[in-house]
């Protein structure tokens, strides 16, 4: 649950949506327990240890995609990264996507 949640504030700051959006942690609880239930359920049925990295990024992201993490506290009226907001919990399963499949932190850029 912890890397989700800190990616999740990462991802905040780095896009300076932390007035706008808030991370909900019940919502990430519940996010954690249907992946794991889901790659539980994955290794029962294919009766294997491990499961690959690509299929954890998958499970992941769809949980994300459906729990919908992140929530919008408030619209600014003007906002570097406003178009974004409309999709924080799209944009930032593609960053846990990509954080997850590589096994690593990738920070954001930002525009100047």
């Amino acid at each position: 649950m912890l890397h989700v949640l800190t990616t999740a504030e990462d991802f905040l700051k780095a896009f300076k949506l932390q007035k706008h959006c808030n991370v909900c942690i019940p919502l990430v609880e519940e996010l954690i327990l249907d992946y794991f239930a889901d790659i539980a359920r994955l290794k029962d049925f294919h009766d294997i240890e491990n499961v690959n990295s690509l299929k954890v990024a998958a499970y992941l992201t769809h949980w994300t995609l459906k729990r919908r993490p992140i929530q919008i506290l408030k619209y600014p009226k003007k906002h570097e990264y406003l178009e974004m907001i409309k999709e924080v919990n799209e944009w930032f399963a593609v960053a846990l996507l990509t954080n997850s499949y590589f096994n690593r932190k990738i920070l954001w850029t930002q525009r100047s």
